[in-house]
């Protein structure tokens, strides 16, 4: 599972010392408004997935998809492969019919932000009381890894820290997609199987 990058600003260093001060027995449950916003994403990504499918579903039939994606089982094609496929796609349609340098781009930023919800739908969130923050914890090995390239330990937490106000524009951002890719999924199927 693909998790975000770290990305360090200033005053994250100050959140992360308070936290690192108060633990996990400082945090606060998540209120209504961050956990309307957190599935809000975690919604939109997920038809996000279901109009990925679709594409592949439709590019797959059209003919459109590369010869190493005609031999594989298109519909248990694994998430993370999505996007690739679909671009693949992309990449080789006609470019008086399709503007494939956006649709690449736009795709490119789909896939980007896939690392954004699998944060958000499988570490726990929880808030920073205080401070412009949203906490999110893991006790998955495997995740920490990745993350920080070293297994846990006994007791060991794996986090990610979010500002809320960063929140509060992701949330926005990825919803822009999930129309975006919608549309586009109606309209391969008409341009390719109607």
């Amino acid at each position: 599972m693909a998790i975000p990058e770290q990305f360090r600003i200033p005053d994250m260093e100050d959140i992360e010392r308070h936290f690192q001060k108060v633990g996990v027995e400082g945090l606060a449950t998540l209120d209504d408004d961050a956990t309307l916003r957190i599935g809000r994403f975690v919604a939109s990504y997920s038809f996000i997935e279901l109009n990925l499918r679709r594409s592949v579903e439709f590019l797959h039939r059209a003919g459109l998809l590369p010869e190493t994606y005609q031999k594989r089982p298109i519909l248990k094609l694994p998430t993370h492969a999505l996007v690739s496929a679909v671009k693949d796609a992309v990449l080789g349609m006609d470019p008086k019919k399709e503007d494939i340098k956006r649709t690449s781009a736009s795709l490119d930023e789909i896939e980007y932000r896939r690392s954004i919800r699998n944060l958000f739908a499988h570490f726990a969130p929880t808030l920073m009381e205080g401070k412009d923050a949203i906490v999110f914890l893991t006790r998955s090995e495997t995740d920490a890894l990745q993350a920080l390239g070293q297994p846990l330990g006994e007791d060991g937490i794996c986090y990610a820290i979010l500002r809320r106000s960063d929140l509060i524009g992701i949330e926005k951002h990825i919803r822009h997609y999930e129309q975006w890719i919608a549309e586009k999924a109606s309209e391969w199927w008409k341009r390719y199987l109607a």
